[in-house]
């Protein structure tokens, strides 16, 4: 379908008023004065169309509209409408009375023009001396009586109109009361007056209005728009619309809101599948939204979801809420679009404010955080009007799964990523093979040391799914409390813990996790510590003795087992000559590391950084004593020199 002739058909609601404007179209058979009472954009326009429409069909009336709010014409009403409803005649006398003023100045001389009435008597002597040697001097006779007495009736005339202008001026005689007089005998009957948008007027045109209307009453139809309320502030107006007006019509209930927005959610539902909230559909009826305020808003999100193609990429009852606050709550919109960093912030504020609309979009806005598409509160700048969409749709990411590769980069997204976003919101909904796929493949790249937050979801829904957890659950006053599910009922945490243990050590071991893999699986995804793995990983040791290093993909964490085996985490001077000679063979990764988890070195950038702080002293939180490092530090001491060469930093710090 082209874009055209979607637009076209984009919305389709054709509001039945046929039943409502035929009953309207009864009350024309009189000549009764008519106000129909609606507010601005309700649709009375368009009411009065299709009444027109019935009234030219089955009374052969034609309505005449007289928008005098849209008009500055400083003609009287009586003249306006004079001018609306009988053209010919008004035409008529206006072209009279111009030849009337013509005619005057020209008998008056004010104007010299090369030519008066004695220059046709002059020509006319010329011709009868000419034509007198002929025999045609009886007909120039009969011919010259007559012009003669044709040329005083009109030199009679003249002599009128002359007098007519100067007494007119003389006396300043305004012709409007001639108009009134003409037009009050005149009134055609075929013909509906329509007024439209009364309440507009300013106060003087409402009164002339008023002078119009007691002119025309009772003989013809004449129909008043506007809002009566506006109208009858004003105590005066309310008593002479009392004493012309025969009848007061609301518009037909189909064009209330309660009406013409339930279209509107309906095909919501239809086109989108989707619900709106009642809180949010009653903020419509509440405010009185109108047919205008309806096809400024199906507008709207006809542009934001079509043509800027946000379809997909957002929330749509979000996306209609920053709509509906652009439209009819600016100042509201505004705030949210210069505090797009701090929108946590705002959402609190709004949450605690007196306005209706306000806590009714907090409350939206924040119920659906994590749900994919991405919401307002972890993406708003999408969901501001003319902005383009970044998040991939549903349809997008699910293809990408099927590619090998593209699934290995999708699945070291960081936790502000689309595909992060999907997969938490989406995994339970995956079937089981997909599943088991997107966690093979996180297992195979952590066995390769790659780490990332889509990984670390995986891992953890993986645990869920060997035994859930607790549940924490309000019990109010700010406490929690917590929900056990059954597989937990009378097991004990080392019970509990074992199960999760000997499950996800057969996960590994079935993925070829090393030992040392295994236990930064472990650890790195706080699984387990050290010392619980201690009795399962006993042959640390011998390894360590033997300084095999190179057959393991993480052999930092071999030592570091061995280690809290011995009790000898941070006792530096306690460490055997095995385990330096172990540090002495580790690779430069695997060293770093192991400096890290030992609290001498630190990290000051991201994960690719060669920037670090070499601390000769840290805190032992436990004992809140410092620790001395410099023992380390000499015993590395080449190492980090070599390293250095290789454009590592280490800045030397002294914390104590």
């Amino acid at each position: 379908m082209g874009e055209s002739q979607f637009n076209k058909n984009f919305f389709e609601d054709e509001i039945d008023t046929n039943q409502s404007a035929k009953n309207f179209t009864k009350l024309l058979e009189g000549n009764q004065t008519i106000f129909l009472n609606g507010e601005w954009g309700t649709g009375k326009s368009t009411f009065l169309k299709n009444v027109e429409k019935h009234s030219i069909k089955f009374q052969k009336k034609a309505f005449v509209y007289m928008d005098l709010w849209r008009t500055d014409n400083s003609q009287s009403l009586i003249t306006f409408a004079f001018r609306k409803l009988i053209p010919s005649y008004y035409w008529l006398t206006r072209l009279f009375i111009v030849f009337s003023i013509v005619i005057s100045i020209l008998m008056t001389g004010v104007i010299k023009i090369p030519f008066n009435f004695m220059v046709f008597n002059d020509l006319w002597n010329f011709i009868f001396n000419l034509f007198s040697y002929f025999n045609i001097v009886p007909i120039l006779n009969f011919i010259s009586i007559a012009v003669t007495y044709l040329f005083l009736p009109i030199n009679f005339l003249g002599i009128l109109l002359v007098l007519f202008v100067s007494v007119s001026q003389l006396l300043k005689i305004n012709y409007f009361g001639f108009d009134a007089l003409f037009f009050g005998k005149k009134v055609p009957k075929n013909k509906v007056l329509v007024i439209d948008d009364f309440d507009r007027l300013p106060e003087p045109k409402q009164k002339d209005a008023y002078k119009l209307l007691s002119l025309l009453n009772g003989k013809l139809p004449i129909i008043f728009v506007g809002s009566y309320d506006r109208i009858t502030k004003d105590p005066e107006n309310e008593i002479f619309l009392s004493k012309i007006i025969d009848r007061r019509v609301e518009l037909p209930i189909v064009t209330w809101p309660s009406e013409i927005w339930a279209t509107v959610f309906h095909f919501v539902n239809t086109k989108f599948g989707i619900i709106l909230s009642e809180e949010f559909k009653e903020i419509f009826i509440k405010e009185q939204k109108n047919l205008r305020d309806r096809a400024h808003f199906l507008d709207y999100m006809h542009q934001e979801l079509f043509v800027r193609n946000k379809l997909n990429h957002v929330q749509i009852e979000e996306q209609l809420a920053i709509i509906y606050s652009y439209l009819f709550h600016s100042r509201v919109y505004n705030r949210l679009l210069i505090n797009k960093d701090h929108i946590s912030v705002i959402m609190t504020e709004l949450q605690g404010s007196k306005d209706p609309f306000e806590v009714m979009l907090s409350s939206l806005l924040t119920k659906n955080n994590n749900q994919y598409p991405v919401g307002f509160i972890r993406n708003p700048s999408i969901y501001y009007l003319f902005e383009i969409p970044t998040n991939l749709t549903t349809s997008e990411i699910e293809l990408q799964l099927e590619d090998p590769n593209k699934l290995n980069q999708l699945l070291m997204s960081k936790s502000n990523s689309d595909f992060y976003n999907y997969i938490i919101s989406y995994f339970h909904n995956l079937n089981k093979i997909s599943q088991s796929k997107l966690f093979d493949t996180a297992l195979n790249l952590f066995n390769n040391q790659n780490n990332s937050d889509v990984i670390k979801y995986l891992v953890s829904e993986k645990n869920q799914e060997i035994l859930p957890y607790n549940k924490p659950i309000s019990v109010g006053n700010g406490s929690f409390a917590y929900s056990v599910p059954d597989e937990l009922v009378n097991k004990s945490d080392t019970e509990i813990w074992l199960i999760r243990y000997e499950n996800g050590r057969k996960i590994l071991e079935s993925a070829n996790f090393d030992i040392s893999q295994q236990l930064k699986f472990f650890v790195t995804f706080s699984l387990s510590g050290f010392k619980r793995l201690s009795i399962y990983y006993k042959d640390v040791s011998s390894i360590v003795q033997s300084s095999i290093v190179n057959d393991y993909v993480s052999p930092e964490f071999i030592l570091l087992e061995y280690i809290s085996q011995l009790d000898q985490w941070y006792l530096f001077s306690q460490w055997e000559d095995a385990i330096w000679q172990y540090i002495d063979k580790l690779p430069d990764n695997s060293l770093l590391k192991f400096l890290e988890m030992q609290d001498v070195i630190k990290n000051t950038g991201n994960l690719s950084s060669k920037n670090y702080e070499l601390m000769k002293s840290s805190l032992d939180f436990d004992t809140d004593l410092w620790r001395d490092n410099t023992l380390v530090i000499e015993k590395i001491k080449n190492k980090l020199e070599r390293l250095a060469n290789e454009d590592y930093n280490f800045t030397e710090i002294n914390n104590r």
